[in-house]
């Protein structure tokens, strides 16, 4: 779904990144016309570990109807978010559980890039307090 164009200016373009990670997996209740796999994409970070990790290819045509393996891509896909869920999302709220107070105050402490090289998205922050005690 990239696209490349030349500008006016004689200098290249690249839009339409959209789809560039392969989405989490729906949730089991998902409704029929839910279209949160295309803008619900996994962290690349998370792509990265899980290839480290022996998974196999993530298509970002999972649960997209577009896939020519469509069990095969959904089931992988399912596999990374159930890893997300159950393992890095835990692991994450427990160290982070850990970090002093004074590291959390320091200006130059970004929770986003914290999150970003675990693999987990900002939106997940609901996710992490609930593991937090």
């Amino acid at each position: 779904d990239i696209e490349g164009h030349m500008g006016t200016d004689d200098k290249f373009y690249v839009v339409d990144f959209a789809r560039l990670f392969p989405p989490e997996a729906l949730p089991p209740k998902s409704a029929i016309y839910d279209r949160s796999m295309y803008y619900k994409l996994l962290r690349p970070e998370l792509v990265r570990s899980c290839r480290e990790l022996g998974f196999g290819p993530l298509s970002s045509d999972a649960f997209t109807g577009w896939s020519q393996q469509k069990e095969e891509d959904n089931k992988t896909v399912k596999e990374v978010t159930d890893r997300l869920y159950s393992e890095v999302i835990p692991k994450f709220a427990a160290k982070f559980s850990a970090i002093p107070n004074t590291t959390l105050v320091d200006p130059s402490f970004s929770l986003t890039e914290t999150l970003h090289r675990s693999g987990i998205n900002v939106r997940h922050l609901g996710h992490i307090r609930s593991h937090i005690k």
